[in-house]
């Protein structure tokens, strides 16, 4: 967070910090911004506080990875560049 006179602060959201959990850090983003900028209610500490006690999903890796999924991501990617971007020829034996 900045503020007025130049000076930052950072601090950590509980939410993974990858692309599946944009929707979920945009939404804890204005949380914060509600609560600290906008309604003056509290500072930033007890505001991630704040936070961190009404949030505790924790989201967390799948046990076991499904390897059919792993199977078609690797047939569309070499469709792609295969058949789509001709940047690799498959392999023919010569007979």
């Amino acid at each position: 967070m900045r503020f007025d006179d130049g000076t930052r602060v950072f601090k950590n959201l509980p939410v993974l910090w990858e692309r599946a959990q944009q929707a979920k850090i945009q939404e804890l983003v204005l949380e914060v911004h509600e609560l600290v900028v906008k309604k003056k209610i509290c500072g930033l500490d007890e505001a991630i506080d704040r936070i961190n006690k009404a949030n505790t999903e924790v989201p967390s890796a799948a046990d076991r990875a499904n390897p059919m999924l792993l199977l078609a991501a690797w047939e569309k990617y070499e469709h792609y560049k295969v058949k789509q971007k001709g940047d690799v020829r498959l392999f023919q034996p010569s007979v």
